[in-house]
């Protein structure tokens, strides 16, 4: 089993989610699809690339807190 390594979301981090969810627009899609995975996937690939250690998982969870 691999180690988590725990990432913790500063202000900043959360400004760059925001920015991809406006720019993919996962809702777009419906619940339980593949593209909404899909855009979620791409989502978590960006941030991953602009050096956040995120999953797919983790960044549809943290959004969904955010909205709330």
């Amino acid at each position: 089993m691999a180690t988590r390594e725990l990432f913790i979301w500063k202000r900043l981090h959360e400004e760059y989610l925001v920015q991809e969810v406006l720019s993919i627009e996962p809702y777009q899609y419906k619940a339980g699809t593949k593209e909404k995975g899909a855009a979620w996937t791409l989502i978590a690939d960006n941030l991953v690339a602009r050096g956040l250690k995120v999953t797919q998982r983790s960044v549809r969870e943290k959004f969904e807190k955010m909205l709330k």
